[in-house]
């Protein structure tokens, strides 16, 4: 009995040494490109009862807080605008007046101003801007009653403009919607209007002023791409498709920016066979070669 468990007391022993020994090791040194958290904020809410979406301003390295809480014994919410700097010290906070009909919907920003989208819960068609101008310190809104619009899934702001991307009520197409937020104007642009299942991707940019969509279309065996290069106003200006030389199918893709002059790189993902499914990425130059008006492989 007493060898057995001098043998059971070496055994554990040995178990704990090494447990003992990684304990004592102190953890690695981060490397030195490593990021670090250099500030920090804390902000009071519930997750019951509180939203928050954020937007990044480049411009001025500040970020823009849409806070949005629920009133007490009440289904109705207050939102307000907070700004805050690089340090995450709080600069401004402006209310914003919300319909209790209106929800959240998406966010985007171009410059200094940040415009947050609403859409009604009661009338799928009904839309509501908010555009926030942090050194104005001024907040506005502009209601749009589209009626044809069913659902809003991208967003994107140029030269005081919004670009939506949204599903139509038939349940049976996309396009695209420019909204005019200085005076309420609102248009559908007839250049894009494609059926489902089509997915539109595009980037927008005020220093060329123009809107650049890439569309995805398909008949069941094999996909390719178009774009579509739009002014800032909605007016078409080229079309073009890029389509693969081989079996492959493109599916998807996303233009660089058109202010990017050392490239016009167009990447997306592309499948052998089925092009419900991506086997693989892909990236082609769209730049002109110099002397020959084509494009470089």
């Amino acid at each position: 009995m007493k060898i057995g468990y001098l043998f059971l007391l070496l055994a554990l022993s040995e178990l704990a040494s090494p447990l003992a020994a990684r304990a004592q090791r102190r953890p690695p040194l981060p490397p030195a490109n490593a990021p670090r958290q250099t500030a920090r904020t804390e902000l009071l809410l519930s997750q019951s009862d509180s939203e928050v979406h954020a937007q990044a301003l480049s411009a001025d390295s500040t970020v823009v807080l849409l806070v949005g809480r629920d009133r007490p014994l009440s289904n109705k919410s207050t939102f307000t605008f907070q700004q805050y700097d690089h340090n995450l010290h709080l600069r401004q906070e402006l209310p914003l007046e919300v319909p209790d009909e209106f929800n959240f919907t998406r966010m985007c920003a171009e410059g200094s101003t940040v415009y947050a989208l609403f859409s009604s819960h009661s009338n799928p068609g009904r839309l509501l801007v908010a555009a926030y101008n942090g050194p104005l310190g001024q907040v506005r809104t502009q209601p749009f009653d589209t009626r044809l619009s069913r659902e809003v899934v991208e967003l994107k702001a140029l030269d005081g403009r919004l670009f939506a991307t949204v599903l139509l009520t038939d349940q049976r197409h996309v396009t695209a919607l420019l909204l005019d937020v200085a005076t309420g104007q609102m248009q559908y642009l007839s250049s894009i209007y494609e059926p489902l299942p089509t997915q539109l991707t595009f980037v927008a940019d005020a220093t060329s002023r123009r809107a650049e969509y890439v569309l995805s279309q398909t008949n069941g065996r094999k996909s390719r791409l178009l774009l579509k290069r739009l002014t800032d106003r909605g007016q078409l200006l080229s079309s073009e498709y890029v389509q693969a030389e081989s079996e492959r199918s493109l599916i998807m893709a996303q233009l660089t920016p058109p202010k990017d002059t050392t490239a016009r790189l167009l990447m997306g993902t592309y499948s052998l066979r089925d092009p419900d499914y991506a086997q693989g990425l892909f990236a082609t130059d769209l730049r002109p070669v110099a002397g020959t008006g084509t494009k470089a492989p």
